[in-house]
């Protein structure tokens, strides 16, 4: 299965590594590309935003806490990042 992954923070990287060792490829987003390097080193797809990642998967997971840090993170496309997550729940491919 291929799964849409954002935030690969201390919960993140290990779902998305046991997802990974499951067989399972991903395409990822964070914060940096750098705390995705792992996951990249393991086949791992990079996305630039997580409306980017969103667009390109029917599976998506967001282990994401809610602090301000998530919030800055979010912010750059929220709205049309809700959006198309919001239209993905009502019309799955």
């Amino acid at each position: 299965m291929k799964i849409g992954f954002i935030g690969l923070g201390l919960m993140g990287r290990g779902i998305a590594a046991n997802l990974q060792k499951g067989g399972h490829a991903l395409v990822v987003n964070d914060l940096t590309r750098q705390a995705a390097s792992q996951h990249l080193e393991n086949g791992a797809t990079w996305a630039e935003t997580p409306r980017a990642v969103a667009e390109r998967m029917s599976t998506l997971s967001t282990p994401m806490p809610a602090r301000p840090t998530t919030f800055r993170f979010s912010a750059a496309s929220s709205s049309s990042f809700v959006t198309l997550v919001a239209e993905r729940i009502a019309r799955p491919s």
